[in-house]
């Protein structure tokens, strides 16, 4: 029996064995388990936790394998990728749900700096070393030159211009590790001059919440590489397939906006 001709539904490929998953996969279960061991091996136990780190991570990657690799080069999308919901796709609510949770995350550190701020007397601390309100001007204009390329990169992909498509992700990349890095440098001037997460409650607070955004810059920079690898060694994405660059932007996006709201409460100390 000949196979289908893939069909096309929305902005994706359907083709032959498309309802539900293509192939049966083992990855999910590697995931769960992986996770039970994490939550086990978080207790204390540290042998278990490293094998639920390495459990977890194949079963992640082998995943992402399957679904970003291996279904894309035989023309076969399942049918979870091509679902709406809320009138989108699924995969645009499930970066919003993404999100959701890390706005949880940052509420989180917000109030424990708002709370912080409003019982620890003088914030920043009397003769402590204050943060580089110059420098974090000169990152905001970065990180936010570093949105507008990479909705550049984005929508030049949606048009089906894959030039100015890499122009834009390179720009992004090279403006996300010059914000890292003149984090760092900030870094490594309040911990000489004596402002570490251990030397005040403003330094903890400080450091958790910068880091903590800095840590999601590393993601969205290991993200966008991702983008560039799959793009560059297998040829994935043209106009109508290139769901992953509309996520990893927006999720892109809202890294630029914590880091507005951090400037502003942090930085510039609005909230006094």
């Amino acid at each position: 029996m000949a196979a289908e001709s893939p069909t096309e539904t929305a902005d994706v490929t359907v083709g032959e064995g498309a309802e539900g998953f293509p192939h049966a996969s083992h990855s999910p279960l590697a995931v769960g388990v992986g996770l039970g061991l994490l939550g086990v091996g978080i207790l204390g136990h540290y042998i278990v936790l490293g094998l639920g780190i390495l459990v977890f991570g194949y079963g992640t990657l082998n995943w992402a394998r399957e679904y970003a690799i291996v279904d894309y080069a035989r023309g076969v999308i399942p049918e979870q990728k091509s679902y709406r919901l809320l009138g989108h796709q699924s995969g645009i609510v499930g970066i919003g749900l993404v999100i959701a949770s890390e706005v949880v995350v940052f509420g989180s550190l917000f109030g424990t700096y708002f709370a912080l701020d409003a019982h620890s007397g003088p914030w920043p601390p009397a003769g402590a070393p204050t943060p580089d309100l110059p420098l974090a001007l000169v990152l905001t204009v970065v990180l936010v030159a570093s949105g507008f390329t990479m909705h550049w990169a984005q929508t030049s992909m949606e048009r089906g211009n894959r030039r100015n498509f890499w122009y834009g992700l390179v720009a992004t990349v090279v403006l996300g590790l010059a914000f890292l890095a003149g984090q760092g440098y900030e870094y490594s001037h309040l911990i000489a001059d004596g402002l570490t997460p251990q030397s005040s409650a403003f330094g903890s607070a400080f450091f958790s919440l910068t880091g903590t955004h800095g840590a999601h810059v590393i993601v969205g920079l290991v993200l966008i590489l991702a983008i560039a690898v799959r793009a560059g060694i297998w040829g994935h994405f043209d106009e109508d397939r290139n769901l992953m660059i509309r996520t990893i932007t927006t999720y892109w996006h809202f890294v630029d906006v914590v880091w507005l709201f951090i400037v502003a409460f942090v930085y510039l100390n609005l909230s006094a």
